[in-house]
């Protein structure tokens, strides 16, 4: 098996504000990537983004879950105003990928996106904001959820005053030649998914690629803190070519048409390969995954639990069932 190979690297910039109150994280040696958007002004957002991003890497150093380290980011925000840390009112959101062994996990609240480059552009992050509702629920197309002027309405954030979160997830599987951005709105917000596609596939590195994506919302008239954190995947097991059935994509540029088409959520198949990202040692493993399909029904749930089983209980399973079958054919001998 090939041992993985990737990098990433960081850009901000405060924009037209009077501060910056995004954050970001990259740590390249256990695979983590952190983008985070603060709410609440001077002295509150940018301590909200900046407390999440330092929360959640402690927490997946210690062995937490990405999702179960979101959580503990969203009560450490929430503690820290009551302990007169920042302001009443701060929040961030947030967007994050880590990398384990051949596979990807990414976890986000708000709307801070996640793409992925590998030959088209794809967006695998659904916002949690108002115009994202809108549309999935068909009241407005993607021109008009592009132009709406409630579009930076967000309805869920860390340290937002709501206990229980609803992170959102995704995952599947590494491939060499992919990059994925990991970006606040000041950057999709402006830079068009032409632009994106192009820097993700020519930039010579990743902190080049994070530069000029950053540079291009200030280019775009950008007005809000803009970051872009951008890893590139190096050498692994699969390539450009290999489909991954595990990711879930929002929406899709296709550079040769321009077309950048909008899907709908459905449902993702859960399978042994997604299963097997695990936490960290020592993490309990109890934690949901939004790309376990909540509708699957019950054949697909067992032979997907015996997919995802040790090899012997695998093996185990015929031998079982032709000693039952034998018995039976047995009994009905005797009787007859």
């Amino acid at each position: 098996m090939v041992a993985p190979a990737f990098s990433g690297a960081g850009s901000t910039h405060q924009g037209r504000r009077k501060h910056n109150e995004d954050s970001y994280y990259v740590d390249n040696e256990i695979g983590l990537y952190i983008v985070a958007d603060g709410v609440g002004g001077q002295d509150a957002g940018e301590v909200a983004s900046a407390l999440a991003c330092s929360e959640i890497a402690a927490q997946v150093k210690a062995g937490k879950s990405l999702g179960q380290a979101i959580d503990c980011a969203n009560q450490a925000i929430a503690r820290a105003v009551v302990e007169g840390v920042g302001k009443t009112g701060m929040a961030s959101t947030v967007a994050a990928l880590l990398i384990k062994g051949d596979l990807f996990e990414i976890a986000w609240l708000g709307d801070s996106r996640i793409f992925i480059w590998d030959g088209k552009l794809k967006l695998i992050s659904r916002d949690h904001s108002l115009v994202e509702s809108m549309l999935a629920s068909g009241q407005i197309t993607v021109e008009e959820a592009a132009a709406h002027p409630k579009k930076n309405v967000i309805l869920a954030a860390l340290g937002g005053g709501d206990a229980n979160i609803n992170v959102g997830q995704n995952g599947g599987v590494l491939r060499t030649g992919s990059r994925f951005l990991l970006c606040s709105d000041g950057v999709s917000d402006v830079v068009p998914a032409g632009g994106v596609f192009q820097c993700l596939m020519e930039a010579q590195s990743e902190q080049a690629a994070a530069d000029q994506l950053v540079q291009a919302a200030l280019d775009g008239q950008g007005k809000d803190n803009m970051t872009a954190v951008v890893v590139g995947i190096h050498e692994s097991e699969f390539n450009l070519e290999y489909s991954d059935p595990h990711m879930e994509v929002v929406r899709t540029y296709d550079a040769e048409s321009g077309v950048y088409q909008y899907h709908k959520r459905e449902r993702v198949n859960v399978s042994a390969k997604v299963k097997k990202l695990a936490p960290l040692a020592g993490a309990d493993n109890d934690d949901v995954t939004s790309f376990a399909a909540v509708d699957a029904n019950l054949g697909e749930v067992e032979q997907e639990a015996l997919s995802a089983a040790p090899p012997s209980a695998r093996l185990l399973s015929w031998p079982c069932v032709i000693i039952g079958v034998a018995l039976v054919l047995a009994l009905l001998i005797w009787i007859l």
